[in-house]
C-alpha cells in the first residue's frame, strides 16, 4: 500500500513542478541567484508539499481499497466456521 501511496504521489508531484516550472519560466535567468538566496527554503517547502500529497494520496487509497475490509473479512470468517469439510476415501 505504501509503495503504490509513494509511486502515484510521485507522479503527482512531479507533474505538479512542471506544471509550476512552466507557470514560471520567465524567471530562469534569475534561476541561480533565487537558488543560492532561497534554495533551502524552496526545497523545504517542496519536501512539506511531497509528504502532505502522500498523506492525501495514502488516505485515498486506504478509503477506496480498504472500503468494507471489515465487512468482507466477517464474512469470509463466518464461511470458514460454518462449512463443514468431508473427507473423501478412495
Amino acid at each position: 500500500m505504501i509503495k503504490s501511496a509513494f509511486a502515484g504521489t510521485t507522479v503527482l508531484f512531479l507533474a505538479l513542478v512542471v506544471g509550476v516550472a512552466s507557470e514560471l519560466a520567465y524567471l530562469m535567468p534569475y534561476r541561480a541567484p533565487l537558488a543560492q538566496a532561497h534554495g533551502g527554503t524552496i526545497l523545504f517547502f517542496a519536501l512539506v508539499t511531497f509528504v502532505n500529497l502522500f498523506a492525501a494520496v495514502y488516505v485515498v487509497g486506504r478509503r477506496v481499497l480498504f472500503k468494507d475490509a471489515g465487512q468482507k473479512l466477517r464474512q469470509l470468517d463466518k464461511e470458514l466456521k460454518t462449512r463443514t469439510f468431508d473427507v473423501v476415501e478412495e
